[in-house]
């Protein structure tokens, strides 16, 4: 199991203006229907996980 890091604050949380792009990001992605579904999958779990969610 890894151990606990220090992210000194580099949740989206604290960044809203990266957080909005990352948004962004997500919406253009899942509207496109030439990306593969796998390549959704991952970038909704880096959001999620950007975003301080557990899902």
């Amino acid at each position: 199991m890894s151990e606990y890091q220090n992210r000194q604050d580099f949740e989206l949380d604290n960044w809203p203006e990266l957080r909005a792009m990352v948004n962004n990001l997500v919406n253009l992605v899942n509207s496109e229907r030439t990306i593969s579904r796998e390549f959704k999958s991952m970038l909704f779990t880096m959001a999620s996980h950007s975003n301080s969610s557990t899902h």
